[in-house]
């Protein structure tokens, strides 16, 4: 049987005033005041850092304005996820918007040149008189490349977020929000690159006419806040804590793309089924962010850019049908490849950590690979395959509190060729012979870190109950103001509940009824549709009759059909209700 867990709280910590559900999501944040409750609920796009906090803010616009001034060529360097590209969209928009036309964009290509700042992508803009780079959700880790670029004549002004190395390179200016006295450190590259917008737009609206270079336009005030479409999706994407500016930059985000202007993210929505006037963070996880990496996972990342920056219907509709089609050829490369994992991983005693790979799976979805051995294991996965002249390249993914990039860094240094990322994801390349130890060596670091840890690693992989509740309670306000908590993501996680109600159908349905629907009644005579994805109608704890009390276990949902809004449940199991099956943590 599963293992759940009542996630604990001291109810006098609660603020009145609110529904339990909501109490309980602001314990968790560990508010405690009324104030700190509203702020939390009604996030204000006037809470957002002075651009002018970042770390050389000042030395990037200047460096910008002289650019423009002398109409130098400056290059857009991203990379090419669902936080990169976004970033530099909504630079090119900027320049695009003041009439600057010397712009240029660079998006690495995911499998022939990887991630990062590329010797030979300089090399190329030396060739075509380059003499300034913008970076977007990449540089911090290139100290050899920008030196490069500056001893042959091109400025690199590095905007990113990732972690930085102790060897810093030596730009013109690094904006990133882990230097200097920004407060929330955690934004992600695409946030960073629209306060470098708003910082260019503060200083150019305060000159006089005569000190504005010729030929260039200033937009309306507030006409940047249109780009925070691109913000939030990033912002979802990266999967960033969605709390302080996160949550701002997520909220307002998601209210101009219901708005949104953008041609591309109309028709791609269209296409994914998302009403893009109701989008919710969970359309721009598991509908467009899929759809807007497919570009890079399984073709070329420009696409992608292409899309979100498309003037022309045709254009639009013939990029989002494009994306379309390869996140297909994405899901059936990703299902192939799971298959071979179970293979693999079914005659082996399996470890909090686990390196699995092959030579011939596919680089661009080896990350999404890692993420399904993460979910369905409850492990930590290195997953890795073939990439060039005798090595390996591969993507990694966290569980439960496990940093990997703590835990490669642990790792003698010549076991890594490269490796970076984040705490809860990340990539390494590494040599064909140091495959056979790896998983070997990182358990072994993963044990020394464990016994370590103050606060210890958590070996329970329990699912956290917020609360126990009577579907009846589930009033139209009541769900109201649990979205009102939102947008859920990493750092705010939906509240999962308990839920006790009268089993009356399950069915299952999609392509093969992959997917299951099951239907309850409440005490108030409601009926209340729950829904797993990916989850056969056998694959839960208990199968109950019709008429019988039952749990459902799953957190409350949004979708809209024609228009029309209906409240839902996602579906993560189905308990007897007579059973004493939930204990405390």
């Amino acid at each position: 049987m599963r293992d759940y867990q009542i996630r604990s709280y001291d109810p006098s910590s609660f603020i009145s005033g609110y529904p339990d559900i909501v109490s309980r999501i602001l314990a968790f944040h560990n508010i405690n005041t009324k104030d700190e409750a509203e702020e939390f609920l009604n996030p204000s796009y006037e809470k957002i850092s002075d651009p002018y906090c970042l770390n050389d803010m000042k030395l990037a616009v200047k460096r910008i304005l002289l650019a423009i001034k002398k109409n130098e060529k400056i290059v857009l360097y991203g990379d090419y996820d669902a936080d990169g590209i976004p970033g530099v969209a909504l630079l090119y928009d900027f320049f695009c918007a003041i009439g600057y036309k010397n712009i240029s964009v660079y998006i690495p290509h995911r499998h022939d040149e990887g991630y990062g700042f590329h010797h030979d992508a300089i090399t190329e803009f030396l060739e075509n008189g380059i003499s300034l780079v913008i970076t977007v959700d990449v540089g911090i880790t290139a100290p050899a490349e920008v030196l490069y670029a500056k001893e042959n004549g091109i400025d690199v002004i590095i905007t990113d977020h990732h972690i930085i190395g102790e060897d810093v390179p030596k730009a013109c200016a690094i904006v990133h929000p882990k230097l200097g006295k920004y407060l929330d450190k955690m934004i992600c590259g695409s946030a960073t690159a629209f306060q470098l917008v708003r910082g260019i737009l503060i200083h150019i609206r305060s000159l006089k006419v005569k000190d504005i270079p010729e030929g260039i336009h200033i937009p309306n005030e507030g006409w940047e806040k249109w780009l925070l479409d691109l913000v939030g999706i990033a912002t979802i994407s990266d999967m960033v804590p969605l709390v302080k500016e996160n949550r701002i930059f997520a909220n307002y985000g998601l209210r101009v793309l219901q708005k949104t202007r953008r041609l591309g993210l109309r028709a791609l929505a269209k296409m994914a089924g998302v009403s893009i006037q109701n989008c919710t963070e969970d359309d721009v996880s598991f509908s467009l962010t899929p759809r807007l990496n497919a570009a890079s996972r399984m073709d070329d990342p420009r696409r992608a850019f292409e899309l979100l920056t498309a003037t022309d219907t045709i254009q639009a509709e013939t990029l989002a049908n494009f994306l379309v089609k390869k996140n297909d050829e994405r899901k059936y490369e990703v299902a192939t490849i799971m298959r071979s994992v179970h293979t693999k991983l079914s005659s082996r005693e399996l470890r909090e950590i686990v390196v699995v790979g092959d030579p011939s799976w596919s680089q661009g979805v080896l990350g999404l690979v890692a993420s399904k051995i993460t979910e369905e294991y409850s492990v930590t996965a290195f997953v890795w395959s073939h990439h060039n002249n005798g090595t390996l390249k591969g993507s990694c993914r966290a569980n439960h509190e496990v940093d990997v990039t703590a835990l490669m860094s642990s790792l003698s240094p010549e076991t890594f060729l490269y490796y970076g990322g984040h705490q809860g994801a990340g990539g390494f390349s590494l040599t064909r012979d140091r495959i056979h130890t790896l998983e070997n060596e990182l358990y072994a670091q993963y044990l020394i870190q464990k016994e370590a840890s103050s606060n210890s690693f958590s070996s329970s992989r329990a699912t956290l109950i917020d609360g126990i509740y009577e579907l009846s309670s589930l009033t139209q306000e009541v769900c109201k103001q649990v979205f009102e908590c939102g947008p859920f993501g990493v750092g705010n996680p939906k509240p999962i509940l308990a839920l006790r109600g009268t089993f009356k159908s399950i069915k299952g349905f999609g392509k093969g009824n992959i997917h299951t629907e099951v239907t309850m009644k409440s005490s108030d005579s409601r009926i209340w549709r729950a829904v797993g994805f990916f989850a056969l109608t056998d694959s839960y704890t208990y199968m109950p009759h019709t008429g019988e009390e039952v749990y459902v276990i799953g957190s409350l949902e949004r979708s809209w059909f024609r228009g029309r809004e209906e409240i839902r449940l996602r579906l993560i199991d189905i308990l007897q209700s007579s059973h004493q099956v939930f204990h405390s943590k």
